[in-house]
């Protein structure tokens, strides 16, 4: 289930819930699901560094307004 939530996590925000969920629920939860789950956060968050800027660039000339969901993105 860990691994699953986590595919979708892209900010430090969400990677720090799921420290606390690790901490808080460290005998139920395997250590292992825990750790994979943190390393897929960290790639996403490595992918969105590097590809924010060219998706919001190809947004803006294709139409779409970004104004609203790309402030959220950038201050979570």
């Amino acid at each position: 289930m860990v691994w699953t939530i986590a595919e979708h996590f892209d900010t430090e925000l969400l990677k720090k819930q799921v420290e606390i969920f690790q901490r808080d629920f460290a005998q139920e939860v395997s250590a292992e699901y825990i750790r994979l789950a943190l390393e897929r956060i960290d790639d996403n968050i490595a992918w969105m560094t590097r590809n924010f800027d060219d998706i919001v660039n190809w947004l803006k000339n294709n139409g779409y307004d970004t104004q609203g969901s790309i402030h959220e993105i950038e201050t979570s």
